[in-house]
């Protein structure tokens, strides 16, 4: 199997293969958005004030990145 070399210009090499990752970013998004709304769902079942709930979105946001950096394998631990 040949492998075409990757162009340093402009021009789309695999309208496809864009395509792809264009869906899987948008999955991706989509996603993170129902976390998201999953844990606004939670915390407003809690009785927290206005700013522990910005607190644990912080703290929870910040626990996202870390886990989107990590280079392990399994990232939909939580």
């Amino acid at each position: 199997m040949a492998v075409a070399p990757i162009k340093l210009t402009q021009e789309i090499n695999d309208i496809e293969l864009v395509a792809h990752f264009n869906s899987a970013r948008r999955s991706e998004r989509l996603l993170l958005l129902e976390r998201l709304e999953n844990k606004l769902a939670k915390l407003n079942q809690s009785v927290f004030s206005k700013e522990e709930v910005f607190k644990e979105l912080s703290r929870w946001i910040s626990e996202i990145k870390t886990i989107a950096n990590s280079s392990t394998e399994n990232k939909e631990a939580k």
